[in-house]
């Protein structure tokens, strides 16, 4: 936590606000632009004779790919303006919650440094009554919760951010025909494999390697004998990957994960439509952050 505390009270999110202006500019000024390249060059190309024989449907083909990659480009275009103002906004709003939370517990005498971390004065004072001992360490307690909770909503906006923008550009060598969000408050629409796959995309791996079929005991043989390659990745669709998911304690913690956030969305439509008063402290569970490495830059 004690990174992201930081970055989020320090991180410039006016680029945030830029990024989402040029985008919505790159969408104005190219929303014509698939239909003028159809009857201004593709249309002409194709129908005037300028391909014959055995190469014309393949070259008629080609040009309709075209014509289909600038409308998905506009289509693009059009769904990140609209993902990067609703980030911003619920960044903005999470900022303003942590800068809140931190002035309440200065105004009680507590310290907050620059991790993020509350400490009080009233805990290392052994000549002061065990119940104000008590109450300064509750009150350190509830801040903290209150800080790390808010922290984590930011991990999570954050998190939805790039998914978003990697659902919506997509991963392959072609823009995106059907992007589906136009805020981070849809990655529900994306499948535990998808997920899988733009996680893997912004580590700068295969997003979608071959299967692996290495078994326990293969693994087991490697490690004693030091055969094989001293490092092994698994993911969805692995046979390890496979009996790891089906293991009780993984089932556990998938259902508990579902839950909070489950719980977290809903607290987080509360907030909104109650003008996003800050929330009661809760227990607050790790959570992993991704860092955004995706397309982000509109076409020149």
């Amino acid at each position: 936590m004690p990174d992201f505390y930081r970055e989020l009270l320090d991180t410039d999110l006016s680029v945030l606000d830029d990024l989402a202006v040029t985008w919505r500019e790159a969408h104005t000024a190219t929303v014509k632009l698939p239909q003028r390249m159809m009857d201004d060059v593709l249309k002409p190309l194709r129908d005037n004779g300028y391909w014959e024989g055995a190469a014309a449907p393949f070259a008629w083909t080609l040009i309709d790919d075209i014509a289909r990659q600038l409308t998905a480009a506009n289509k693009v275009a059009e769904a990140l303006a609209g993902v990067f103002d609703d980030a911003v906004s619920d960044l903005k709003v999470i900022r303003r919650d942590l800068k809140d939370a931190v002035r309440r517990a200065e105004e009680k005498g507590l310290t907050v440094n620059g991790s993020g971390t509350v400490s009080g004065f009233l805990t290392a004072d052994l000549f002061v009554a065990a119940d104000q001992r008590q109450n300064s360490v509750l009150a350190v307690h509830t801040a903290q919760e209150e800080i790390i909770e808010i922290c984590r909503r930011g991990i999570i906006a954050d998190q939805n951010l790039s998914m978003t923008l990697m659902s919506d550009v997509g991963i392959g060598s072609w823009f995106n025909t059907k992007p589906q969000h136009t805020s981070i408050d849809t990655t529900d629409r994306i499948t535990a494999d998808e997920y899988n796959a733009y996680g893997r995309a912004l580590e700068g791996k295969d997003p979608w390697p071959e299967r692996k079929d290495d078994t326990p005991y293969g693994l087991g043989l490697d490690y004693v004998t030091g055969l094989g390659p001293r490092h092994k990745d698994f993911t969805n669709g692995d046979t390890m990957a496979d009996r790891v998911q089906s293991m009780e304690s993984m089932k556990d913690i998938r259902r508990q994960t579902v839950a909070d956030r489950r719980s977290s969305s809903g607290r987080r439509q509360v907030r909104r439509r109650a003008a996003r008063p800050s929330p009661s402290p809760s227990r607050a569970r790790s959570v992993r952050r991704r860092s955004f490495s995706a397309r982000t830059c509109p076409p020149s």
